[in-house]
């Protein structure tokens, strides 16, 4: 499939074109021009200034899943909160990551900014790899955010 970047594992090895039993919920092809779109789609339905849902859809896409008076058990306490779709970092960010075999991304906003950044890569996360991928992200940043 010539229109997809190569995908490689944590050894530089490329991986055959695949699909997945779980492709509801991840496995998206996209690009960085259509994830961006995404991103500032994200940023104008937080701030309401976006028609793509209604004010009320929004709230919802946004309400975390658990909070101090309401917690979810089972979870990881260092895992993040979630939404619909997104995460809330300990930052204060809001995104959204992935990583299937050979690709990762994550995708971020500073809410109080309204500033955002996206990290897409054609191997996925590892433990071999995240603090390199982890040094990327970093310098995405904008100085003063």
């Amino acid at each position: 499939m010539e229109i997809y970047a190569q995908l490689i594992d944590e050894k530089d090895n490329p991986l055959e074109f695949y699909s997945l039993a779980t492709y509801p919920d991840g496995a998206m092809k996209t690009n960085i021009v259509d994830l961006t779109r995404l991103l500032q789609a994200l940023i104008k339905g937080y701030k309401g200034e976006s028609n793509i849902l209604d004010e009320n859809s929004w709230k919802i896409f946004y309400a975390k899943n658990f909070t101090e008076t309401k917690p979810v058990t089972g979870i990881n306490p260092k895992e993040p909160n979630c939404g619909i779709f997104i995460v809330y970092a300990k930052s204060g960010a809001i995104g959204h990551t992935g990583s299937d075999p050979g690709l990762c991304s994550f995708m971020f906003f500073n809410p109080s900014k309204m500033t955002g950044r996206i990290f897409m890569g054609n191997e996925d996360l590892t433990k071999h790899n995240l603090d390199s991928f982890k040094m990327i992200w970093e310098n995405l940043q904008l100085k003063n955010d």
